[in-house]
């Protein structure tokens, strides 16, 4: 279970967007959790909602994929929460 998105870059180099990513993710008060070749991951605190959720973010050449999903694998209903995440992203990433 879980939400993803798919953005275009838009003639953006890719370590400005790895940068706009992570300060988004300070800006929604996410914890960033580390990145790798072409990914980046985050982490959501646990809620009223859920037990937490992990957000990746995972490059390609002309666009990325943000994708949350809940932390706790046994978590059967995400109670909207992980669009909620990719929807806050989205919202911090073009207008934040």
């Amino acid at each position: 279970m879980g939400h993803r998105r798919e953005i275009m870059y838009n003639g953006m180099a890719l370590n400005d967007c790895a940068n706009r990513i992570r300060y988004c993710i300070q800006r929604l008060g996410w914890s960033f959790r580390g990145e790798g070749p072409g990914v980046i991951y985050a982490g959501v605190s646990i809620s009223l909602r859920s037990y937490g959720e992990n957000v990746r973010f995972a490059f390609f050449q002309d666009r990325f994929v943000v994708e949350s999903k809940c932390a706790f694998p046994l978590q059967l209903i995400d109670w909207g929460k992980n669009k909620e995440n990719v929807d806050k992203f989205v919202q911090m990433y073009f207008y934040g």
